[in-house]
């Protein structure tokens, strides 16, 4: 205490302008918060922060901005001080968050608003030297197609839906759509619901015909998929050996058969289970949100899965160097009536593409598939690592590409951007139009198009041009 009061009075004698008393907030991942020795905490804060401001206050200094922050000792504040007419406006507004402010370097956090739209977008760059090195033309060419709305952590908000939690693993690239027509369901809305919350769900990007934006750092679990955090991702040797990549799974007598021979893997077992007072579906254990039905005992069900109860997307099989093909973890979605696979909350990075009117689902899709494609190499995964949302629930989402019989078209487009990232990332492909109706892009549009749609591709390394004379003709 003495220690602080000789400060303050110091302080008080140099007479700067502005003078800010700090309240520690104990973050979550420090130390302290783990040691389980918290002496170093029992400092009067209380009494300090008195001190202050009365010493402040007989001096001539005025209060002017406050705020708090989660885990604060003594439940006490961040408090500015300023002499008349000295107040930071710096200090205001980004209490306020209503000013541009630019940071540059490793560890660096922009805040860019949009004053007319009233949107907020954070860029972080990479924090450790080495990174920021290797990744500085990246990230101009990332912030040039996604934009940053990462959401606060639980711990520093009242959201309840980005815990923090690091992912053992990426193992997918999930792919939903809203479900939402609205015309003002666009991507910043939809990042913007997340951080604010999302009504408990959360998921890492929204893709539009505008921009991709980015609301969950990538190697963070968020909450997208309905496939439960309570089970950990793992493979299971079936204890079946072949040589074919894609065999055919089946059930037959409670377990799963490959290309006709019976595994070691249990199909999974349904079961009513008490929650909360109350009757719910349970899977091999793990409780759902979906109610029994009225008549129902707690207990085993009488219900026998079969193969056509497998979601029509399929269960993650590996045929592994040993010679054996390995299972992921499964389960049976009563809110959906389909066997399921696991890990799409725990391991995967959720992407929800945006089907709002007045927006270009052409362009929506192919600028999802490029970044899928840029995150499947981030991630060292291979475009057989993409799955629709149906994957992991049963549900029959994302709903448009799949109604319209459009998801393989979309892988294609998924191929395409994987193949040029891995093999030809050095290269520089422009397209050079010649024709009314086609678009920068490659897209066409119908109102003005021509029958015979001409066009260049130019290809560029640092050796040499190529140029391709491309004519199509449109029907």
């Amino acid at each position: 205490m003495e220690s602080f009061e000789n400060t303050i009075d110091k302080l008080i004698e140099l007479a700067p302008e502005n003078i800010t008393v700090h309240t520690l907030s104990i973050k979550r991942a420090a130390r302290l918060n783990h040691s389980g020795d918290r002496e170093v905490l029992k400092n009067p804060a209380d009494k300090m922060v008195e001190y202050a401001t009365k010493r402040l206050l007989e001096s001539g200094y005025l209060p002017y901005y406050l705020y708090r922050q989660k885990n604060m000792l003594e439940n006490l504040e961040n408090i500015g001080w300023t002499k008349w007419g000295h107040e930071s406006l710096y200090n205001i507004y980004i209490m306020e968050e209503v000013q541009t402010i630019l940071a540059m370097g490793a560890g660096g956090s922009t805040k860019l608003v949009d004053k007319e739209g009233g949107r907020l977008e954070r860029v972080f760059n990479y924090k450790f030297p080495l990174e920021y090195n290797k990744h500085f033309e990246l990230m101009l060419k990332r912030k040039n197609e996604i934009e940053e709305f990462i959401c606060p952590l639980n711990s520093e908000s009242d959201n309840n839906n980005r815990p923090g939690t690091k992912k053992e693993s990426t193992e997918y690239i999930t792919v939903h759509d809203t479900a939402s027509s609205k015309d003002t369901a666009d991507e910043y809305a939809h990042a913007k619901y997340v951080t604010n919350g999302g009504g408990g769900t959360s998921w890492h990007y929204s893709v539009g015909s505008k921009m991709a934006c980015h609301q969950v750092p990538d190697d963070e679990v968020a909450y997208h998929a309905g496939d439960s955090l309570d089970v950990r991702f793992e493979l299971f040797n079936t204890n079946v050996s072949g040589t074919n990549k894609n065999p055919t799974i089946t059930i037959n007598d409670g377990f799963y058969y490959i290309d006709g021979i019976k595994s070691s893997i249990k199909v999974p077992q349904v079961s009513f289970e008490y929650r909360n007072d109350e009757l719910v579906y349970a899977s091999d254990g793990v409780k759902q949100g979906r109610k029994a039905p009225k008549d129902a005992k707690e207990g085993r069900t009488d219900i026998v899965l079969t193969t056509a109860d497998i979601n029509d997307a399929g269960i993650r099989i590996d045929l592994k160097g040993d010679g054996y093909y390995y299972i992921g973890p499964t389960y049976y979605n009563a809110s959906f009536g389909k066997i399921a696979n696991r890990g799409g909350n725990l391991n995967s990075i959720g992407i929800e593409t945006m089907i709002n009117q007045g927006s270009n689902l052409m362009r929506t899709w192919h600028r999802c598939a490029k970044l899928v494609a840029n995150l499947l190499v981030d991630n060292n995964l291979d475009p057989s690592r993409v799955k629709p949302h149906h994957f992991f629930s049963g549900k029959p989402c994302p709903n448009t590409l799949r109604t319209n019989g459009l998801w393989n078209y979309f892988m294609e487009c998924v191929n395409t951007e994987y193949k040029i990232r891995k093999d030809f990332s050095d290269i520089k492909i422009e397209l050079i139009n010649h024709s009314q109706g086609l678009l920068e892009d490659g897209l066409i549009d119908q109102d003005h198009l021509n029958n015979n749609v001409s066009y260049t591709v130019k290809l560029t390394d640092d050796k040499e041009t190529r140029i391709i004379e491309l004519h199509n003709k449109v029907e």
